[in-house]
Formats: structure tokens, C-alpha cells, sequence
């Protein structure tokens, strides 16, 4: 294997925060601990306390960026973005100083040119790393299984032609650039295949990582109950809001509702993380209790372990970090048998996999990870070992840093 302790990489993000985001700084952190020059170059800083680099050092240039942002967005359709105005980062100091750079989510940042013009930079390895499907898509980040990048996005639902010409226009620039391209699912590995913007690049799949130094299995859930004023006496089932809330249709939370009218609650206490817009409302019959965001690592580890089952009824994951989260907590996880799913939960192994859109499974699910707790806990942090900082940066350093 290559020495890369002399080497250095950059990624590159739109915004300090969110999923994809999330999933640069724990790569980041990764790559640091052995022994890399990492760092991480952003459009927009939002924590000044964050690990992000702001890719702009003067107001004039802060300013043109910000034009360029509201340009797409007026253009955009809906969920379809074009991303027709983008930045051109060849002379940015840091993007100079790499040897790899790491491209995340980088909407109304940069577009499939910019994209192109990385690419041909001299002595550099270009990875861009698969947060959702907007790679190959005519513009939108999540499909919701439509399937129309196989036919060149055309007569987009959502966005009509709009979307097969954006299409045609990322064909253009993507396949001209030399690209190595990661997916964190075996799942969007595959559907990347099937467009025509991908022919040819032939993706690899490479799961993200997480720190288990900090998530792990714990013992004293009654102590972390007590200090999160959760219920010492019933079962804790566990959901993570995110974006929208309960409002965000992809995350699938009526699907939760259902599973817990199917469900005796009595002995049981719902816990409700992240953005639970509306949810107090529609919960107001049940012993529930809302964490809000939560954005320190060890209180989140906290909770997954004082719960008993974790609850992702997402239709459409590239991966998932939640879940295998929880595993390595020893929580066990219910979720439909999608995407990034199938990479993490082995059904009935380790935890549940239900069948698509059935509330009725996920609350046989729910009941199946509670009965059996303690079999399914030990086996959900063992396999979630696979996603360690360790097991990753080998397949990176094998697969990627060459």
C-alpha cells in the first residue's frame, strides 16, 4: 500500500451542515488520524466554529457567489436544479495544494463545467462521492423512484424538458471529465450505472464512515434515561426527524404513525429527534418526547443508547447514517428494505427489514427488535464495526488514494 502520510486532500461542500456535509467531516477526520493533510472548503460558513474553510477570503468575491446562488434557484423546477452558474475554484489556494479532492454535495456551487474544469487540473485525483442521486440525474437530488435518468430525464414529472436538457448539458461535461466516483450504497452504485451520464465511469461503492470511538454499545440506559428525562419504566422506540421534519414526505414519518396505531403503547415512550415540525400535534395521544436537534456526537450516542429500537421508515437512502448509528449503540433498527438499508441491516439478524410502504411491517418490525432486544443488540454493534474509521480508510487507501 502507497504511503500517503505526505499527501494532501480537500472536500468540497456547498454548506457547513447537513448529511452530505456531516459525511465530509467524518472522512475528514478519518483521513487526519492517518496521518493526512485534510480539510474541508466550503462556499457558505455558517459555524464559525465548524472545520469548514470558507472558499472565499474577500466581500466582493463572497458577493458574486451569492448571485450566482440565487441565479440557480431562480431558475430551478421545482427539485430540479440546473446549477448553470457555478465557481471556478482552479486558482483557489487549497484546491492548488491537493493531491486529492473530494467532492460532496456541492448544489448551486458548482456546476458540471466547474466539475469538468477540476477534473483536468494536472496531477490531481478527483473523487466525487455520491451523497444522492444528482450526479446523474437531469437535477433533482432525490428521485422518489421515478427511474427517468435511465431515459435521459425526459418529460420530467416535476420539471417537464427543463429537466432532459439539464440532462444533456451534465452528459456533456461529465463524461469529458476524468472522475473516480464513489457511492456509499450498493444501491445508488447500481442505479448510477443505468444513466447515460455515468457510461463508462464505472462507480464504486465504498460505504461512509463514522467514529465507533464514539458511537458504541453502553450498559446503563437507566442513567441515561433519567439524565434525558425519558422513561425509566417502558420501552424507548426512537425516530429521527431531519430536514422538513415530519413535513418531509421521503422520511416517510406516516409510515411510523401507522405502525404505532398498530401497536400497544402503553408501556411504550416514543422518542422524536432532529426537526419534529408538527409532530407534537400528531403525536398528542402518545407518550412522546421531543430532543430537538441534536448536533454533539456523545449526547446523540447517549440517546441511541437509551433507547431499545430505532425506527427510519425512509423511502429512498443512499445510505443512512442513523442507522448504523443506533447499531453501533447496540440498538437494533426497523427501516424499509431500500437502499443503503440493505447495506447495514441484515433482516432479522441484526435488525428489520420491512416490506416497502407497509406501516403494518414496520410495527411488526418494531415488536420483533423489542421481543428479541438483547440477541439483535450484540449483533447490530458488530456488524456497524464495519463502517469504523479503520475498515474505510483501508478500502479508501486501496481503492482511492493510489
Amino acid at each position: 500500500m502507497e504511503n500517503n502520510s505526505n499527501k494532501k486532500c480537500l472536500h468540497i461542500c456547498t454548506i457547513d451542515k447537513g448529511g452530505a456535509y456531516n459525511g465530509a467531516c467524518r472522512l475528514n477526520e478519518m483521513l487526519t488520524r492517518h496521518g493526512m493533510d485534510s480539510k474541508i472548503l466550503v462556499r457558505t460558513k455558517t459555524d464559525k466554529d465548524s472545520a469548514a474553510i470558507c472558499a472565499f477570503n474577500s466581500p466582493v468575491s463572497k458577493a458574486l457567489s451569492k448571485m450566482k446562488n440565487a441565479i440557480n434557484l431562480i431558475y430551478k423546477k421545482g427539485d430540479v436544479k440546473r446549477d448553470i452558474c457555478g465557481t471556478d475554484l482552479r486558482n483557489n489556494k487549497y484546491v492548488k495544494d491537493a493531491d486529492y479532492i473530494f467532492i460532496h454535495w456541492i448544489s448551486t456551487f458548482l456546476s458540471p463545467k466547474q466539475i469538468y474544469q477540476l477534473s483536468k487540473l494536472k496531477d490531481k485525483k478527483i473523487i466525487f462521492w455520491m451523497h444522492d442521486m444528482w450526479l446523474f440525474t437531469g437535477g433533482c437530488h432525490v428521485d422518489r423512484r421515478c427511474g427517468g435518468y435511465i431515459r435521459g430525464c425526459i418529460d420530467c414529472p416535476i420539471a417537464g424538458n427543463y429537466a432532459g436538457s439539464s440532462f444533456k448539458r451534465k452528459k456533456g461535461f461529465i463524461e469529458k471529465s476524468d472522475l473516480t466516483i464513489v457511492g456509499p450504497s450498493r444501491w445508488i452504485v447500481e442505479e448510477a450505472k443505468k444513466s447515460a451520464i455515468l457510461k463508462g465511469k464505472n462507480p464504486e461503492y465504498i460505504p461512509n464512515t463514522f467514529n465507533t470511538g464514539v458511537f458504541h454499545i453502553g450498559t446503563d440506559k437507566n442513567r441515561l434515561r433519567e439524565q434525558y428525562g425519558f422513561s425509566k419504566d417502558k420501552k424507548i422506540i426512537l425516530f429521527g426527524a431531519a430536514d422538513l421534519g415530519t413535513g418531509n414526505a421521503d422520511k416517510g414519518f406516516k409510515y411510523l404513525l401507522h405502525a404505532l396505531k398498530k401497536i400497544d403503547m402503553d408501556d411504550k415512550q416514543l422518542v422524536v429527534m432532529g426537526a419534529a415540525k408538527g409532530a407534537e400535534e400528531l403525536l398528542k395521544d402518545y407518550d412522546a418526547v421531543f430532543t430537538g436537534y441534536i448536533r454533539d456526537e456523545n449526547k446523540l450516542a447517549d440517546i441511541y443508547r437509551a433507547a431499545d429500537v430505532f425506527v427510519n421508515p425512509s423511502l429512498q437512502e443512499s445510505f443512512g447514517y442513523t442507522v448504523c448509528e443506533s447499531m453501533a449503540c447496540g440498538t437494533p433498527a426497523v427501516a424499509f428494505a431500500v437502499g443503503g438499508m440493505l447495506d447495514q441491516i441484515e433482516h432479522k439478524k441484526n435488525g428489520y427489514l420491512a416490506e416497502f410502504k407497509n406501516g403494518d411491517d414496520i410495527a411488526e418490525g418494531i415488536e420483533y427488535c423489542l421481543d428479541d432486544h438483547d440477541r439483535l443488540s450484540e449483533s447490530a454493534a458488530l456488524s456497524a464495526k464495519r463502517f469504523s474509521y479503520d475498515n474505510v480508510y483501508e478500502q479508501i487507501s486501496t481503492v482511492l488514494l493510489n
